[in-house]
């Protein structure tokens, strides 16, 4: 039997998956305008997710809350130890807005040729 409090849950869940793979997905769109190279951009993205967040956070424990990886997983996860979902929601965000700036000036900077 369904009940109310387990579809708002489910559909609560479904709204952080959400926000996570757009946050996600903005931040792989911008690397890859810095890259200029799909393939490379899903290859830095993944190794900087799976490797340099997990050797950044063994060696300084207390930076696990500002990295952007961390942030997202924590939204992703309605929050994790040591990275709460506010705070991931608003770092994420930061990290999000600042990613589409920057990559808009690139993207007006470069030189378009057809």
């Amino acid at each position: 039997m369904v009940t109310g409090t387990g579809l708002g849950d489910l559909f609560r869940e479904l709204g952080d998956l959400a926000l996570a793979t757009i946050g996600y997905s903005i931040l792989g769109m911008a690397l890859g305008q810095f890259v200029r190279s799909a393939v490379f951009a899903v290859i830095i993205g993944f190794a900087w997710l799976v490797a340099v967040e997990n050797i950044i956070t063994r060696i300084v424990p207390g930076t696990e809350q500002w990295l952007p990886g961390a942030s997202i997983t924590a939204v992703a996860s309605g929050g994790v130890e040591g990275v709460g979902y506010a705070h991931g929601m608003i770092l994420g965000a930061v990290y999000v807005v600042v990613a589409i700036g920057a990559a808009m000036t690139v993207f007006l900077r470069n030189d378009v040729t057809a």
